[in-house]
C-alpha cells in the first residue's frame, strides 16, 4: 500500500494511474503539490518524470536476525516499552525502524527503534508498542503471551533521520511515535547538533505522558534553545495541569518565537496528527521537502497491530 512513504516522489512531467489511493498514505498538501508515491503508480505518458529526495546518512544494508523478547514495561495504561536480545548487534540510523516476524502468530509488523545508535551496534534494543484493540500481535504481547518468544527482525528499516541543515528543527510526536524522535533527538544531542529545536508531544491526558524525564535530559543538553511543551487534547479532568491544551498541532505556529529559516519539520504518530502538522508546517512556510515524518498505522488503517 505504500505506507513507508520510501518512495514518495514528486511528479515534474507526464501523468500516472494510481495503484492505491495516494491519499492513503499522503496528505492533502503533498497531493495538492504533486507528490506520488511510486510503488503504487504506473505511467499513463510516454514520458514521465519525478524528482526523489537525495538521501544525505550512511545508509546500513538491512539485515536478518534473531531476537527475543527478555522484557516488557509498561509506559503508560496502552504502551509498552518492549526489550528484544539479538543474536548480534544491529546498525542503525537515529529514527529507523525494524520489521519483526512473530512465528507463534504468523504476523510482521514494523516498530522503530528507542534509543540512539552505537557506533557498534545494539544487541538489545528497545521499541515502543502501542496496544490495539483486537490486534492479534499486541493483545498477546499484552496478556505476556510472547515472554521469552523468539523473533525473526529485518533491519534497518526506513528514511526517517535527521538531515543536514543549519535551521530550526520543529518535531512533533504523539503516543508510540515518540520512539524514533526520542533516537533522533538524543542522538543529535550526544553529537553536539546546534539547532534551535522545538519539540512537541501529544497525548490525551497526563497519564499519557511518558519519557518526560528522559526529554527534560536532552532539553538540558542540547546545545542550543530547546523548548519542550506537552500538549493534552483531553484530560479535562487534570485540574492541576497548567500546560497547553488542545490538538498539538495547534501549537505550532507559537514554536517559541524562534527564526524560521532553513527549519526543517519531523514528526511521528498517528496519521491524522500527521497530515494536521503537515499543514500547520507549510502554513509556517516550511517547505514540503523539509518535512519529514513516519505515519504511524494500525489495523483501523488497514493492517492488523
Amino acid at each position: 500500500m505504500g505506507t513507508c512513504g520510501s518512495c514518495k516522489s514528486l511528479l515534474t512531467e507526464g501523468r500516472v494511474r494510481a495503484l492505491n489511493d495516494f491519499g492513503y498514505t499522503l496528505s492533502g498538501d503533498e497531493l495538492a503539490a504533486g507528490y506520488i508515491l511510486a510503488c503504487q503508480a504506473l505511467p499513463k505518458d510516454e514520458l514521465t518524470r519525478v524528482t526523489l529526495e537525495s538521501v544525505d546518512v550512511t545508509a546500513f544494508a538491512p539485515e536478518t536476525y534473531t531476537g527475543e523478547l527478555v522484557a516488557s514495561t509498561a509506559l503508560t495504561h496502552d504502551i509498552l516499552q518492549v526489550t528484544v536480545q539479538l543474536d548480534r548487534p544491529v546498525r542503525y540510523v537515529a529514527g529507523q525502524y525494524a520489521n519483526l516476524w512473530v512465528p507463534k502468530i504468523d504476523r510482521r509488523r514494523s516498530y522503530s527503534f528507542a534509543q540512539p545508535p552505537l557506533r557498534d551496534g545494539r544487541d538489545r534494543v528497545n521499541f515502543f508498542v502501542r496496544k490495539v484493540p483486537g490486534g492479534l500481535f499486541t493483545e498477546a504481547l499484552f496478556d505476556d503471551a510472547l515472554a521469552g518468544e523468539r523473533f525473526e527482525i529485518e533491519a534497518p528499516q526506513g528514511q526517517f533521520h535527521i538531515r543536514q541543515g543549519e535551521g530550526p528543527m520543529l518535531c512533533i510526536a504523539g503516543g508510540s511515535g515518540l520512539a524514533p524522535l526520542l533516537s533522533l533527538l538524543e542522538d543529535a544531542r550526544k553529537n553536539r547538533v546546534n539547532r534551535p529545536c522545538t519539540f512537541l508531544f501529544g497525548a490525551r491526558t497526563q497519564a499519557d505522558l511518558y519519557c518526560v524525564d528522559e526529554i527534560k535530559a536532552i532539553a538540558a543538553g542540547w546545545p542550543n534553545k530547546f523548548d519542550f511543551v506537552p500538549v493534552l487534547s483531553e484530560g479535562h479532568d487534570d485540574r492541576d495541569w497548567d500546560g497547553a491544551r488542545g490538538m498539538v498541532t495547534e501549537h505550532l505556529p507559537a514554536a517559541g518565537g524562534i527564526d524560521l529559516t532553513g527549519a526543517q519539520g519531523y514528526m511521528c504518530g498517528p496519521p491524522p496528527m500527521i497530515d494536521a502538522g503537515i499543514h500547520a508546517l507549510v502554513e509556517l512556510g516550511v517547505p514540503l521537502a523539509e518535512i519529514h515524518y513516519d505515519k504511524f498505522t494500525d489495523e483501523s488503517h488497514g493492517e492488523t497491530a
